[in-house]
C-alpha cells in the first residue's frame, strides 16, 4: 500500500510557542503509517531549519491495527533527527491495567480493553482473548518507560 502525506503551509499558531512542535495521536497499531509519518516529520523540520522542533506522540499506539508492538516501539525508540515525546493514552494504560491486575478486576479491565480493540494486541502478546491469563505459546517482550513489564 502506498502512503501519501501531503504538506500544507505553515499556520498560525493561536499562541507564542518556545519550539515548533509536530503532534500525533490516534496511531492504533498502523505502524505501516506511523514510520511514514515520522519520516516525513523530520524532512519538514530538516528542510524548514527547524532544529529544536519536537513531535509530541499522543498515545494509542495500540490496538485495532495490526501492529501494535511495532507501532508502540517505534513511539519508544524515537526518531534521529527530532526529538519525539511519546505520551501513554487510555489504550495504554488498559494494556498496563491488565497486565498489571489479577482475578475480578483483570476480567474487568480485559472486557473495557477488548470493547475498545484491545483483542488485536492481546494475541500479539500471546494472550488468549478469551482467557485472563499468558498461552503457553513462546513470549513477546514489550518495553516501556512507562511502567509496562521491561521497565
Amino acid at each position: 500500500m502506498a502512503v501519501s502525506i501531503e504538506i500544507g503551509d505553515w499556520l498560525q499558531a493561536p499562541a507564542h510557542a518556545l519550539k515548533p512542535a509536530f503532534a500525533i495521536g490516534d496511531v492504533h497499531g498502523r505502524d505501516d503509517l506511523f514510520g511514514p509519518l515520522l519520516e516525513t516529520l523530520e524532512g519538514v523540520a530538516f528542510e524548514d531549519g527547524l532544529q529544536d522542533a519536537v513531535i509530541i506522540a499522543l498515545g494509542d499506539y495500540i490496538d485495532r491495527g495490526p501492529a501494535s508492538i511495532s507501532a508502540l516501539n517505534r513511539a519508544l525508540d524515537g526518531t534521529s533527527l527530532v526529538r519525539l515525546v511519546p505520551l501513554p493514552g487510555n489504550h495504554e494504560q488498559f494494556l498496563r491495567g491488565f497486565l498489571e491486575s489479577e482475578g475480578h478486576r483483570r476480567d474487568n479491565i480485559r472486557e473495557i480493553w477488548f470493547d475498545n480493540g484491545g483483542d488485536d494486541v492481546a494475541r500479539e502478546l500471546d494472550f488468549d482473548p478469551k482467557q485472563t491469563r499468558r498461552s503457553n505459546r513462546s513470549s513477546r517482550l514489550v518495553r516501556s518507560h512507562m511502567g509496562l513489564p521491561g521497565n
